[in-house]
């Protein structure tokens, strides 16, 4: 089982597509491709959705164990773990899902593909992120190869 933080969820998506439509914007990012791969190869893995630091953060060489945050710039330490967290829970407040829902990565971005729009990532879920726009206007085209990856046919 991999557990993942919801904002987590959306920031993975031009990571799992088979083909990225953009250059991807986390593309150096270490430990979220190495769990996009692990969902890509298996997309039956069971997810954890947690609202806080995962399976990316953990590993993360930024992460401090001793202050419990992403140490990449602490300076902005701890409002941006605060707007994270907040982050974490508009997602899952907007999809009905209690903190430790596990569901193959499958089947939860089915139900964000059905539930979320890029609106809502901009306006609701990540608007403290200064790339919340970008994602948003890249929304539908990166869920769209996400659930390509994974072999779900939309109808």
């Amino acid at each position: 089982m991999i557990a993942i933080r919801a904002h987590h969820l959306l920031c993975m998506l031009e990571a799992l597509a088979l083909e990225p439509p953009h250059r991807r914007l986390f593309a150096e990012h270490g430990t979220l491709n190495r769990v996009a791969g692990m969902l890509r190869d298996n997309p039956e893995i069971p997810v954890k959705v947690v609202a806080g630091a995962d399976d990316i953060c953990l590993p993360c060489p930024f992460w401090s164990r001793e202050k419990g945050y992403c140490g990449k710039a602490p300076e902005k330490q701890p409002e941006i773990d605060r707007q994270r967290y907040q982050m974490d829970t508009a997602l899952l407040r907007i999809l009905g899902w209690d903190q430790g829902l596990i569901g193959s990565a499958r089947q939860l971005y089915g139900t964000i593909a059905s539930q979320i729009t890029g609106t809502a990532v901009a306006q609701e879920i990540c608007a403290p992120c200064p790339d919340a726009a970008v994602c948003a206007g890249r929304f539908s085209q990166s869920i769209a190869s996400t659930l390509k990856a994974f072999g779900v046919v939309e109808h």
